[in-house]
């Protein structure tokens, strides 16, 4: 008898703490663990943020380019038509261009 306790509930005693310690340790690793795993994830989100703030400003950038490229094509641009200068847009252009080209055409083939 151990202080005054029989024997075989001692060793229940013994065998339960024993139980709990190993139980208590378990909990301890994965607590470890789910820390880890915390910190892991901490990392990936502030890579993902800073990703995310990289492309936002990429964005932008593209963006305010669409914007100038879309201005500049709406302005008009100037054609020398002999004594005076000709303002077209280069939707006009593009199209004076093609009737200039078809004419050409039709000129080599009368002549050709």
């Amino acid at each position: 008898m151990t202080h005054g306790m029989p024997e075989p509930i001692m060793e229940t005693i013994k065998a339960s703490l024993a139980e709990l310690r190993g139980k208590v340790e378990t909990l301890a690793e994965k607590i470890r663990l789910i820390q880890g795993e915390k910190e892991r994830l901490m990392q990936e989100r502030d890579s993902l943020l800073e990703l995310g703030r990289q492309m936002e400003m990429n964005l932008t950038e593209k963006e305010q380019t669409i914007i100038e490229l879309q201005e500049r094509s709406t302005l008009k641009t100037t054609v020398d038509v002999g004594e005076r200068l000709l303002y077209l847009s280069p939707d006009e252009r593009e199209a004076l261009e093609r009737q200039i080209s078809d004419l050409l055409s039709r000129i080599n083939v009368h002549l050709g």
